[in-house]
C-alpha cells in the first residue's frame, strides 16, 4: 500500500507505543503499533527501520544472532542485521502476543491458545496448549512457560509439548500480562495490581499493588521494577516492599502513565510506555533513591486543531497548549495565559485566533518586539523580534459557549461553537454575536466564492454573503460535518461516519457515498496539496482522492486519532492529534538536488557539507572516471536550516568525483 513520507514531529523522537523493549546484540530495540520498530545505541538517539508491515508489534526475543519479533493478524518478523526485516506467514489471524527464546528454539503464543515454535524464527510448527484461554506472554527459564488470561499457565521443556502449570491458585485467576525470568526467579505481572514469584512449592502472590493492570517487571541483582497503567513500583532486596514511584509534582519521580515495558540493561532501568515515552531509573550511587529521568519533554496534551498563517504554524489543544513552528519539524510551547481547553485555531496572514471552552478567544496578531542583546563584541545590540504567534491575548467575548470553529478573511474573522453561536470581529478584539437559525454545535466555518459557510452537529449546514445572516442549508444527512474546507475552488466537508460531501457554492451539496467506515468512523479534516486531497481521520487513518470523489487509505505511523491539517507554501502537509501528535509529510517533491556545498580531506578522513531542504534524502555517490558511479551512503537532512554534515574514512582511490542523488524518502 502506497503510503505518504511522515515523520515524527511530536512526541520525539517518536509517538508510537512502546510495547516491548529488548536489548539485542548490544543494540536497544523498540516494538510498537503501526508495525514500527526502532533501534538506538545509546537510548538517546533512536533510528525508524522499515519492518515491512502495518501490524501491531507486541514483543522481542533474541535467537541467537537473529532477532524474531510477534505482533497482530499472526504477525512473525525476523533479521539478523537490524536493518532489513523479513515477514513469515504463519496462516493464522491470531495476535501473537508474546515471544521467547532458548538457545535453539523460538515459542510465539497468542489467542485462544495459540503457540507455534521454530528452530530457526523462519519455518514454524503449530503446537497443542491444551488451552483455549488466550496466551499474552512466554518466556525461557529451564524450558518454557507460557501464561495468559484467567491465571491459566502452561509449561514445556523443549516448546513441542505443552502441559498445563501446577500450583497456579495464587494467581487468583488474575489475567496474566507478563512472565519475566530475573536471577533464575520465574516472574508474573498482571491484572488488579497482581505481582507474583515462583518457586518450587509454586506461585506466591503479593499483596495486590494497587488495582492498576501491570504490563511488565524487570529486575537487576537486588532491585525490581513493575510497570503498567498509571503505576510503576519498585522493590529493593527480597525482604523489601513494593513501593509505587509515580507523582505529577515529585521531583525524581515517573510521571503517572500507561508504561507497556521494563528494562534492566546492567546499567540502568529504561521504562517504555504509551505515545513513545520513555523513562530511565539509575541511582547516583549505592545509597541514594532510585531517580526516574523521562528522556525527553514533548507536550502530549491532546491537540484539537492546526492552521497555518503567514510563515507559521500554530497547533492548539487541552490544558490551554499552544505549540507553535516554523517548518512543521521543531515546535515550541507558547504561554497562552489559559487552563481551557482549545478547540480551534485559524486566522489570516497577520492574526491568529484560538478559541476554546466557555467562550475562550485569544489573539496573536503580527507584531514585533525589542530585544536587547550582546554581541561578541560586548556590545549591546537592540533587535526587534516577531512575537506573532508567542504573545497571546485574551479577549472578552460575549459568550460562555464553547467555541471551535475559525474562519477568516482580510476583512472579517468569523467564530462558531455551541447552540449555534455565531460571533464575528474586524480584528479580533471586539466581537459581536450573529442571529443564528441553529441550535446545534457548530465545528466549523470557512469562506470562498464570496461565501461563508459553517457547518456542525446533526448535519447542519448554514451559508452567509456577509457573516451577519445565515441561512440554513439541506445537507441530507444527520451525522456531525465536523469541518468544512473550501479547497481547489469549492467546499468540501467530512465528519462523523466517514461523512463526505462537496459543493461549489456551499449552497447545493452532493455526498459522496465512499464506504469510509472502511478507515474509520469520523473523518475530521482535509487539505489539498499537489493536486490531491488528504484526508485525516480516527485512528492513524490518512486518506487521499484525486477528485474528492474516490479515496484510498494511506495510512499513517501512528495510531493516534488526527483532528486537523495544515499546509504550507512548499507543499508540506502537517497533521495533529490525541496525546500530543504531530506528523509531518513532503508531499510535493523537492525540485532541487541536495548541493555538496563544501568538501575537504584532513588525514585519512574526508569531510562533506550537504545543503538541501529538511526531510530531503539523497544518496553520495563516487565515480573515478565520472561513467561508473557507486553509492557511499544514502542520507537525510534532519536539520531544520537544510544542512547536514557527514565525515568518513578516506577511500584511498586518488582522484575521485563525487555526486548527489535524490531518493525516495520516508519511513
Amino acid at each position: 500500500m502506497a503510503t505518504l513520507p511522515w515523520r515524527w514531529s511530536n512526541p520525539t523522537p517518536h509517538g508510537n507505543h512502546i510495547y516491548d523493549l529488548a536489548i539485542h546484540n548490544g543494540v536497544y530495540v523498540q516494538v510498537g503499533d503501526r508495525g514500527r520498530i526502532y533501534t538506538s545505541e545509546d537510548l538517546d538517539t533512536w533510528k525508524s527501520v522499515s519492518s515491512g508491515t502495518t501490524q501491531t508489534l507486541r514483543s522481542i526475543a533474541s535467537l541467537g544472532n537473529r532477532i524474531v519479533i510477534s505482533g497482530a493478524e499472526g504477525t512473525i518478523l525476523w533479521s539478523d542485521d537490524l536493518g532489513a526485516f523479513n515477514q513469515v506467514n504463519l496462516g493464522t489471524t491470531a495476535w501473537l502476543e508474546g515471544v521467547a527464546a532458548s538457545s535453539n528454539v523460538v515459542v510465539a503464543v497468542g489467542d485462544n491458545g495459540t503457540i507455534f515454535s521454530s528452530t530457526d524464527g523462519i519455518t514454524w510448527t503449530q503446537r497443542a496448549s491444551g488451552t483455549t484461554a488466550s496466551l499474552t506472554t512466554v518466556v525461557h527459564q529451564n524450558g518454557f512457560v507460557a501464561a495468559g488470561l484467567g491465571g491459566v499457565v502452561v509449561q514445556s521443556p523443549d516448546g513441542i509439548t505443552w502441559t498445563a502449570g501446577t500450583g497456579t491458585a495464587a494467581l487468583g485467576g488474575k489475567d496474566v500480562y507478563k512472565l519475566e525470568s530475573i536471577n533464575n526467579t520465574l516472574w508474573a505481572v498482571g491484572s488488579s495490581g497482581l505481582v507474583a514469584s515462583y518457586s518450587v512449592r509454586g506461585w506466591s502472590a503479593a499483596a495486590a499493588l494497587g488495582t492498576n493492570d501491570l504490563f511488565a517487571i524487570a529486575g537487576s541483582t537486588n532491585e525490581w521494577v513493575a510497570v503498567g497503567d498509571n503505576a510503576l513500583y519498585v522493590k529493593q532486596g527480597l525482604a523489601g516492599n513494593w513501593t509505587p514511584q509515580t507523582s505529577s509534582t515529585t521531583s525524581g519521580y515517573a510521571p503517572p502513565w500507561p508504561y507497556y515495558s521494563a528494562l534492566w540493561d546492567g546499567r540502568l532501568f529504561a521504562v517504555g510506555g504509551k505515545t513513545g515515552l520513555l523513562l530511565e531509573g539509575f541511582r547516583t550511587n549505592t545509597t541514594s533513591a532510585l531517580q526516574w529521568y523521562l528522556t525527553d519533554s514533548s507536550p502530549r496534551n491532546w491537540l484539537w486543531s492546526i492552521t497555518r498563517q503567514g510563515d507559521l504554524y500554530a497547533a492548539v489543544g487541552n490544558n490551554g497548549r499552544i505549540l507553535t513552528s516554523a517548518d512543521g519539524a521543531s515546535w515550541n510551547q507558547e504561554s497562552s495565559g489559559v487552563t481551557s481547553v482549545l478547540l480551534g485555531v485559524g486566522g489570516r496572514t497577520n492574526l491568529i485566533v484560538a478559541v476554546g471552552h466557555g467562550g475562550t478567544i485569544l489573539t496573536s496578531p503580527e507584531a514585533y518586539e525589542q530585544v536587547v542583546t550582546t554581541n561578541a563584541q560586548n556590545q549591546r545590540v537592540t533587535n526587534q523580534v516577531s512575537v506573532f504567534g508567542i504573545r497571546w491575548t485574551q479577549q472578552p467575548a460575549p459568550t460562555t459557549k464553547d467555541l471551535q470553529g475559525v474562519g477568516a478573511t482580510e476583512a472579517l474573522v468569523i467564530v462558531t461553537g455551541a447552540d449555534g453561536t455565531i460571533l464575528r470581529s474586524v480584528n479580533g478584539t471586539g466581537w459581536t454575536a450573529s442571529p443564528s437559525p441553529a441550535s446545534a454545535f457548530l465545528s466549523s466555518v470557512a469562506f470562498g466564492n464570496g461565501t461563508w459557510v459553517s457547518t456542525g452537529d446533526r448535519g447542519m449546514i448554514l451559508t452567509s454573503p456577509d457573516g451577519v445572516q445565515w441561512t440554513t442549508r439541506a445537507s441530507g444527512t444527520t451525522n456531525w460535518i465536523y469541518q468544512t474546507r473550501y479547497l481547489n475552488g469549492g467546499f468540501i466537508a467530512v465528519g462523523e461516519n466517514g461523512t463526505v460531501l462537496t459543493s461549489q457554492n456551499g449552497i447545493q451539496w452532493a455526498p459522496q457515498n465512499l464506504g469510509f467506515r472502511r478507515f474509520a468512523n469520523w473523518i475530521n479534516d482535509v487539505a489539498f496539496v499537489n493536486g490531491k486531497y488528504y484526508a485525516v481521520s480516527s485512528r492513524g487513518a490518512a486518506l487521499e482522492s484525486v477528485d474528492s470523489v474516490t479515496w484510498v487509505n494511506l495510512g499513517s505511523i501512528t495510531s493516534q486519532s488526527l483532528y486537523s491539517a495544515a499546509i504550507n507554501g512548499s507543499g508540506q502537509l502537517v497533521v495533529a492529534g490525541t496525546d500530543g501528535a504531530i506528523l509531518r509529510a513532503q508531499v510535493t517533491p523537492f525540485n532541487s538536488p541536495v548541493r555538496i556545498s563544501d568538501y575537504s580531506r584532513s588525514g585519512s578522513n574526508s569531510a562533506f557539507l550537504f545543503s538541501g531542504n529538511l526531510d530531503q534524502a539523497f544518496k553520495l555517490q563516487t565515480s573515478a572516471d565520472l561513467l561508473n558511479w557507486s553509492d557511499i551512503m544514502t542520507a537525510e537532512i534532519t536539520d531544520s536550516e537544510g544542512t547536514l554534515v557527514h565525515v568518513q574514512p578516506d577511500s584511498g582511490m586518488g582522484r575521485q568525483f563525487f555526486r548527489t542523488v535524490t531518493t525516495a524518502s520516508g519511513p
